[in-house]
């Protein structure tokens, strides 16, 4: 007899229903670890066969034996907001360092410090003063520095710091932004073609100044040039998707044929005990 419940039973409980159900084997599946063992003990208390179970064992009860036979290779999830992820997933390990070291964020601007923010470390004056002060330091003597370079050691001087005076390993984020003239300069070339002058100009390919007549003849020509260029094109395309469609139809029947030959290992023993 398999019995399922609902809920959560107190001990006296359990050994109540032992009492109404007489069983000869348990075998405790639901709780953390204490649980199953506190669980177990109690079974072997009352003279019932018992058994610690493990995820993915597979048990055989006999009429007066539980064996463990077999294992399957199995993997523990967790449900994350609307996200099933298995327990294993860095996001959680990265969130118990937020919850017990938490989070120090320096903000530079134009190579000077701009602010200092901390989350979950302290509630003191002094601490949040020499903190600010060691961020101060650190961006001022790394400011010249190459971005990322910067970047780095101001993470390191600031968690060495807190480390040293609070004995937390916090996450160091450091908010800044490169010197905007590299930027400036890349998107003021991109509007120029590639003999240096913008696309707008009347320039001939020899790089003189074209009349209005040579302009426009250079302008028809590249017209039909794009045209047939672009007809090219589309017939590559449909070549090319033509051999895609056929690779992906090889790749799928490919695929049907190595999951036919790839039989679950489990099944013919998990089918003979369901027979049974």
């Amino acid at each position: 007899m398999l019995l399922h419940v609902s809920g959560h039973p107190s001990q006296a409980e359990l050994e109540l229903m032992y009492k109404w159900t007489k069983p000869k084997m348990l075998l405790p599946v639901h709780g953390e670890f204490y649980h199953l063992a506190a669980h177990k003990d109690l079974g072997s208390k009352k003279s019932i066969v018992s058994e610690f179970t493990h995820n993915g064992h597979l048990y055989e009860c006999s009429s007066d034996s539980i064996k463990n036979v077999m294992r399957a290779d199995v993997k523990v999830f967790g449900l994350d907001g609307k996200r099933v992820v298995p327990m294993s997933s860095r996001v959680f390990s990265a969130r118990d360092r937020l919850s017990n070291n938490g989070i120090v964020t320096v903000s530079v601007a134009g190579g000077s410090l701009a602010q200092v923010m901390h989350y979950g470390l302290w509630e003191d004056d002094d601490l949040d003063k020499g903190l600010r002060a060691c961020a101060d330091r650190s961006v001022n003597s790394n400011s010249s520095s190459p971005h990322a370079e910067m970047i780095s050691a101001i993470k390191g001087d600031v968690a060495h710091w807190v480390r040293t005076h609070a004995g937390k390993n916090p996450v160091v984020l450091v908010l800044s932004a490169e010197s905007g003239g590299g930027r400036r300069k890349q998107r003021s070339s991109r509007s120029h073609n590639k003999w240096g002058a913008h696309p707008n100009a009347n320039v001939a390919p020899n790089g003189n100044t074209a009349s209005q007549e040579d302009v426009g003849g250079v302008n028809g020509n590249s017209k039909r040039s794009r045209k047939k260029s672009r007809k090219e094109d589309d017939s590559a395309n449909t070549k090319s998707a033509n051999a895609k469609s056929a690779n992906t139809k090889e790749s799928i029947n490919a695929k049907e044929s190595a999951n036919a030959k790839d039989k679950d290992p489990y099944v013919d023993v998990i089918a003979k005990y369901m027979d049974d």
